[in-house]
């Protein structure tokens, strides 16, 4: 081998080396670098001896692989690249090795042995091996999270979506996410069922703002009219590489609010028609609570009114305020609730006629604490029967 050749092959930092067969097919190693001293601690000389022993070397979950690439040199054309490991002979510890084999032939094409240039990749595969423990246990976190989860590449694309997502939207199937631009299945609608526009969507929102979308709340209604509600969160990745998006499935949940403000609209409407309001006296922090139906019953724009207890005493006719008084303090002593009517007197001279009901609730020392209580509108049917019992007494005086 040329001396200069031999010079610039023994500073590369490789393990370089040559085999070449004899008649009989026997392997006589050529040459090899001294690197293999400072990277696996073997002195040249004790592969010139026994040639094999490299290979005696090599991790034995690696060795058949290994032999059986080399084995196909002899019919192929080009290089083949080996990834295995390798005992160090002090520390008695496996380096990883990558080496690339090319096969030589003689003059007649006859395949007479090999030269293989091999690189100490140690550091690169227990970087590799974290790196797939990492991508193992995210991957673990990411099949068992209870959130649906949507991963966006950077055009938009559906790349990856995990179990809870295809069990929150009922997919039976990949196909029906990943590769699309979005969630075509279904039409999307706001919380009103009014639908939502593609560049509004949670994904659409982060990407183009780069800012994380919160809370979003939307509906994915099926072609069988049914309504998955779902709660979305869009965070954008670094370097504008796609948007991430979690969300969790709160149908359940948008019934119960659904139904509950159905009941307290419908509540409401049945108060407004029977002309009924509630109030609530806080006596720990001296505040006084109105529904909308006491403002009307009191004929108070509820903009500029501040509800109290001296207004609404100072609505009740002059010749009721002790009664309905009375009607309170004994409601305390007694600790029973209250059910009186009394009159309204408003400064036009009108007078509206009320039923008012109310019990106090008291702390642990007997004191009152809070009282709440209803006040309906009686007028009509209180005039009606003043009517009637008018009525009744003129008939009696012709009788």
């Amino acid at each position: 081998m040329d001396p200069l050749f031999q010079q610039f092959l023994q500073n590369v930092q490789d393990i370089i080396y040559c085999v070449v067969y004899d008649e009989e097919k026997n392997p006589k190693l050529e040459y090899i670098s001294n690197y293999v001293e400072t990277t696996l601690g073997y002195s040249t000389k004790d592969f010139f001896d026994n040639p094999l022993s490299y290979y005696a070397i090599i991790h034995p979950d690696d060795l058949e692989g290994l032999l059986s690439r080399v084995s196909i040199l002899a019919n192929s054309k080009d290089s083949i690249s080996n990834t295995y490991r390798v005992k160090h002979k002090v520390t008695e510890e496996y380096i990883w090795f990558e080496d690339k084999s090319t096969p030589i032939f003689n003059s007649n094409n006859d395949y007479i042995g090999f030269i293989s240039c091999g690189q100490n990749i140690d550091s690169k595969k227990q970087i590799e091996l974290e790196l797939k423990v990492t991508k193992n246990r995210l991957k673990l976190t990411f099949d068992t999270i209870v959130n649906g989860v949507i991963v966006h590449g950077q055009d938009g694309t559906i790349l990856d979506f995990n179990p809870a997502a295809k069990r929150i939207l009922g997919l039976y199937s990949n196909d029906h996410l990943i590769g699309e631009q979005d969630i075509n299945a279904w039409l999307i609608v706001d919380e009103f069922g009014f639908p939502i526009l593609k560049e509004d969507f949670p994904a659409h929102i982060a990407k183009r703002t780069r800012e994380p979308v919160h809370d979003y709340v939307m509906g994915l209604l099926n072609s069988d009219g049914s309504i998955i509600w779902i709660n979305v969160n869009a965070i954008p990745m670094l370097n504008g590489m796609g948007v991430i998006e979690s969300f969790t499935d709160i149908t359940e949940r948008k019934k119960l609010v659904d139904a509950s403000l159905k009941l307290k609209a419908l509540l409401k409407e049945t108060l407004r028609i029977a002309k009924i309001g509630s109030w609530e006296l806080n006596i720990l922090n001296n505040s006084f609570y109105w529904s909308d139906e006491i403002y009307v019953i009191f004929e108070k724009d509820p903009e500029s009114t501040t509800p109290s207890f001296e207004t609404y005493i100072s609505l009740i006719h002059p010749e009721d305020v002790l009664i309905r008084e009375k009607a309170y303090n004994d409601s305390i002593i007694n600790i029973t609730p209250s059910n009186l009517d009394h009159r309204l007197l408003f400064p036009d001279g009108r007078i509206k006629y009320v039923n008012e009901k109310f019990e106090s609730f008291y702390d642990v020392d007997g004191k009152v604490i809070r009282t709440v209580g209803t006040i309906q509108d009686i007028t009509e049917r209180k005039l009606v029967e003043i009517e009637l019992s008018q009525a009744k007494e003129k008939l009696q005086h012709f009788l």
